[in-house]
């Protein structure tokens, strides 16, 4: 029974191991194994005997063909050297296959220097080294041209190449205009700028507005969207690294309203005493400047002189009355706008316009200034924070004037509060009151205390869990579906096989 039930197990054991039917072309069966399939090496005679054909002919015709001469190439490639005087440089000219071909180096075309190995002219400063480059020496004036190595392939074709030698010369500036030749331009239009310039090596262009270098280069520059600020002296500077770098100005106008500009809003003087009104106008077109009082326009006389130099324009009234005093205007015109200024002539104090704020820990102290022939005898600031209505007074210490008659006002402004102040002043003096001058803005940053914890009163914070050992945390993947989960594939022969192996130890550990 145990001999019946082993050859039984057996039986299965060799039939799982054998080899199963394998239907794939590319494994060989049985008969491909033991080589029952055609042979192609059996094919018949007559077939081989067609394909066959005798190349002895072939052979024999080799040794009487002539083997033709290649065709020269030029490798190097053109090149252009800008050397200084002394120098020295090499035109080289590598060719392939030069054969029997001989190769000649001429300068400008006509004077023949080598043909071969043979110098044909007398420069001793020009040679030809061992891979036949030409060598100049010392380089000079007269070196200066255009050197050609060439190769005659037949009496109609040559092949060459042609190196260009140059001595720097200095920058120059060919022209700088603007575009249709330009000057005046309107606001938004665009204004193009072109410097066309000469020298070797080629110079490069930088650009400049008055004492200031833009940051663009190259010969041409561009401006979009013209504004009054971009009118004035264009400069296009040219360098080539020469000790003298070229330079050419172009001036630019952009037509505007005019500017008026003034030194003092209130002039203080006295009666019987000269004084000069002034302002200053910018503008293009260049605008028409006069001046005008009780809206009449003046003319020189003795009393009144009207005086320009440039763009200031001087009223002088010599020796002032009573019906002197009063509001001027000097107004200006031209095709783009009107504008004009107020200029008022006193007998009380005249505040100069602007205000001088500085900040001192939690002060402030402001500086005014107030012009007056006649003695000032009290002074009053005011101040508020803005949006408030009411002003508070403060009354500045009377200090001595300069020799001009100005007097400083200053005051210090104690514990303000952060925020943004408004202010006035006004002086006094035997003729009244003066006008109060135009209010003056100064902010002032309230000094907050530092909010930040100290080191005893931080807060702890929750620190981020880090495992201490990495390495010890599991990570679980699940499987996709249709894949093993122990990470290799069983087979049907493999169970079977250990299913024997556990009955076989059944069946003797009952004996």
């Amino acid at each position: 029974m145990k001999i019946t039930l082993l050859a039984i197990l057996f039986a299965v054991f060799l039939t799982v191991s054998a080899k199963p039917q394998n239907n794939d072309p590319s494994v060989l069966t049985g008969e491909e194994e033991y080589g029952l399939l055609d042979d192609p090496t059996q094919a018949d005679a007559d077939t081989y005997d067609d394909n066959y054909s005798d190349n002895s002919d072939d052979s024999d015709n080799a040794d009487d063909s002539v083997i033709e001469e290649k065709t020269p190439q030029i490798l190097t490639k053109a090149n252009e050297i800008i050397a200084t005087p002394g120098q020295e440089v090499v035109f080289p000219c590598e060719i392939k296959d030069l054969g029997n071909y001989v190769r000649v180096w001429n300068k400008d075309s006509s004077n023949v220097l080598y043909q071969g190995g043979i110098q044909l002219n007398r420069n001793e400063n020009i040679k030809l080294t061992s891979d036949e480059s030409l060598h100049i020496r010392n380089v000079s004036e007269k070196d200066v041209g255009n050197y050609t190595c060439e190769i005659l392939i037949t009496n109609n074709k040559k092949i060459s190449v042609t190196h260009i030698l140059r001595l720097p010369t200095a920058p120059k500036i060919i022209s700088l205009k603007a575009e249709n030749d330009r000057t005046t331009f309107s606001k938004g239009e665009t204004l193009k700028l072109t410097c066309l310039t000469s020298g070797l090596p080629k110079p490069v262009i930088s650009w400049h507005k008055e004492t200031n270098r833009l940051e663009i280069t190259g010969d041409t520059l561009i401006i979009e969207n013209l504004k009054a600020k971009d009118g004035g002296l264009y400069r296009c500077l040219a360098d080539n690294k020469n000790p003298s770098p070229a330079h050419q100005s172009i001036e630019i106008e952009v037509e505007t309203e005019p500017i008026v500009t003034i030194e003092k809003y209130a002039v203080n003087t006295d009666k019987n005493k000269d004084i000069e009104l002034k302002c200053t106008v910018h503008g293009v077109p260049a605008p028409v400047t006069n001046w005008q009082k009780d809206g009449m326009n003046l003319v020189s006389t003795e009393h009144h002189a009207l005086k320009n130099k440039g763009k200031h324009h001087m009223l002088i009234i010599n020796n002032v009355q009573d019906d002197d005093f009063g509001s001027y205007t000097c107004t200006a015109k031209n095709s783009v706008g009107r504008v004009f200024k107020n200029i008022t002539i006193v007998k009380e104090p005249a505040v100069l316009h602007g205000i001088k704020s500085e900040r001192m820990g939690k002060d402030f102290l402001l500086t005014f200034k107030v012009e007056s022939n006649q003695p000032i005898t009290e002074h009053d600031l005011q101040f508020k924070k803005k949006g408030e209505s009411e002003w508070k007074s403060v009354k500045p210490e009377v200090t001595p004037a300069d020799k001009d008659n100005i007097y400083t006002i200053k005051q210090t402004l104690q514990n303000l509060e952060g925020g943004t102040y408004e202010t006035r002043v006004r002086s006094h003096n035997t003729h009244g009151w003066s006008q109060w001058s135009n209010i003056a803005e100064f902010t002032h940053a309230a000094k907050h205390h530092n909010k930040h914890k100290t080191k005893h009163q931080k807060e702890k914070e929750p620190k981020e869990y880090t495992p201490e050992n990495p390495a010890q945390e599991i990570l679980h993947k699940e499987s996709s579906v249709g894949a093993s989960t122990t990470g290799g594939s069983s087979t049907i022969s493999s169970s079977i096989l250990l299913t024997s192996i556990a009955l076989l130890s059944i069946v003797y550990s009952k004996k």
